[in-house]
């Protein structure tokens, strides 16, 4: 499943504490990115739906990976989600850049084989410029298909990762950790499309509050939720409904 990192780590890093807050952007149509981590049905469906004008990426894991052989249950749920309108990608872990990239590469075609995925969630991805030529050429390998490629060392990394992906996740992490996170100046030279952030552990009180970070810090991909625990994204957070409006209403702002 899906690893996340403590804000310490980020610290001892410096990479998450080398500025204050960037000064809060215009609303923007934010999309939402999900660690859909939870069984296929009923989660899935209601992942999808709802919302319209809120577009959304779920991230398919069924075995920390596409698993050794397909299972119907989530082709099924893989394929309502795509008539729904949501993009459909595929969890592979990276261990930060120590896993040999054959084995990353059979599970893409895997994955796509077997879920027909337009795009690859990298998870464990290192953060510094060393690691580059790894991420590189399975990068190339998913957009030569047209995919989407999100890449999540869960901190503000080298910036050459920027060039590899359509998405880095800048933040992973509880609500507490994001009320204390800082971003570097540079993200404002790019559009906010690039930043994803995933914050885990918030109470429907403190939705609203994520929400206007992510603004306030350039990220134009969110999902919060209140799950918590040694998996946070096993279930949809129980104000799903609410987080999507709260999302069209911004968009409309």
């Amino acid at each position: 499943m899906l690893r996340w990192r403590a804000l310490l780590v980020a610290a001892v890093m410096g990479i998450l504490v080398v500025a204050e807050p960037v000064a809060a952007v215009a609303a923007t149509c934010s999309t939402v990115t999900v660690p859909a981590y939870f069984a296929a049905a009923p989660s899935w469906d209601t992942a999808a739906r709802g919302y319209p004008t809120v577009r959304r990426t779920l991230v398919l894991d069924p075995a920390s990976g596409p698993g050794a052989q397909p299972d119907v249950n989530y082709r099924t749920v893989v394929n309502n989600a795509r008539a729904a309108g949501a993009v459909v990608i595929g969890y592979v872990h990276t261990s930060y850049g120590a896993r040999p990239s054959s084995e990353v590469l059979a599970e893409i075609t895997r994955y796509r084989d077997w879920y027909g995925v337009t795009g690859i969630f990298f998870d464990e991805v290192s953060s510094g410029a060393g690691a580059l030529g790894y991420y590189r050429p399975l990068s190339a390998q998913v957009r030569s298909a047209r995919g989407l490629v999100v890449l999540n060392p869960g901190v503000h990394p080298d910036r050459g990762y920027l060039d590899l992906a359509d998405q880095v996740v800048t933040f992973e992490g509880t609500y507490a950790s994001y009320q204390r996170a800082r971003v570097p100046s540079w993200t404002a030279d790019y559009p906010v499309s690039k930043f994803t952030h995933l914050v885990y552990g918030a109470s429907r009180g403190q939705l609203a509050s994520a929400l206007a970070s992510a603004e306030q810090r350039r990220a134009g991909n969110v999902y919060v939720t209140n799950d918590s625990g040694a998996n946070p994204w096993d279930t949809l957070p129980a104000y799903w409904s609410a987080e999507l409006a709260s999302l069209q209403s911004r968009c409309r702002a």
